[in-house]
């Protein structure tokens, strides 16, 4: 009986951890790029665009080591509606025509009216994604 109810409690903190882990870094909204755009125009702020391939590596290492950075997390989610399309996905091919790419991922800032404001192709580093963004915000608020 020991056995279980310490197996049970185990199990409860093992999930707790995860779901604590899942709150940091980059929070992706969860809707389609319309409504990305008008809670933009609601909260005056750019969407940040991650662009990327399920296929593609340096894409999978960009979700991995820097969309769940704390730092990243807490800047991006503060300034950005933060957005991710799988470019191949159906959204992602109707939104070609009006964002084309040459390269995965590709990082794009998007104003609430649908103006792509800057482009980053590649994985960045957090520290390069952070000031990015800090220098797209300056370009913003001149």
């Amino acid at each position: 009986m020991k056995k279980v109810l310490l197996l049970c409690f185990t199990a409860m903190l093992f999930c707790a951890g995860a779901k604590g882990q899942a709150l940091t870094g980059i929070q992706f909204f969860n809707g389609t790029f319309e409504q990305a755009l008008a809670k933009a125009a609601g909260e005056n702020k750019v969407v940040f665009l991650d662009a990327y391939a399920s296929w593609c590596g340096p894409c999978k290492a960009m979700s991995r080591n820097v969309f769940t950075n704390k730092e990243v997390g807490d800047f991006y989610n503060a300034n950005f509606i933060n957005v991710k399309i799988d470019w191949e996905s159906d959204e992602g091919e109707k939104l070609q025509a009006k964002y084309p790419l040459r390269a995965y991922p590709t990082l794009m800032y998007i104003d609430a009216q649908g103006k792509r404001l800057a482009t980053a192709e590649g994985y960045r580093s957090p520290e390069e994604l952070i000031k990015q963004g800090e220098e797209l915000l300056k370009k913003v608020k001149k």
